[in-house]
């Protein structure tokens, strides 16, 4: 298991994007967990390569989350309506997925 972090301490609205390197072994997992202070939403969008558009994985919130998702090689973490505190994302991958 691995902790990946996808933003740490955001303090502005914006993305903050991750690339994974996976070795696949079956149908790989993660859990995404979001940390909000203050006053903040946040969305998890995925993408299986950079050919293709991100698509929402977790809806947007505005309070903490943690969510079991699909594994997907690229993330995004979206902060939007951001007006103090910070957001912090992190993912923690399984075996299957090294990174």
């Amino acid at each position: 298991m691995q902790v990946i972090t996808i933003a740490d301490a955001v303090a502005a609205n914006g993305n903050s994007d991750l690339i994974l390197p996976v070795s696949y072994s079956g149908h790989p997992e993660a859990i995404v967990q979001v940390e909000i202070t203050g006053t903040a939403t946040v969305q998890i969008l995925g993408r299986i390569d950079g050919d293709f558009s991100f698509v929402e994985v977790v809806a947007a919130s505005s309070v903490d989350a943690l969510q079991p998702i699909s594994y997907f090689p690229e993330l995004r973490a979206t902060v939007s309506g951001w007006s103090s505190g910070t957001v912090t994302v992190k993912v923690l991958v399984g075996d299957s997925a090294r990174a």
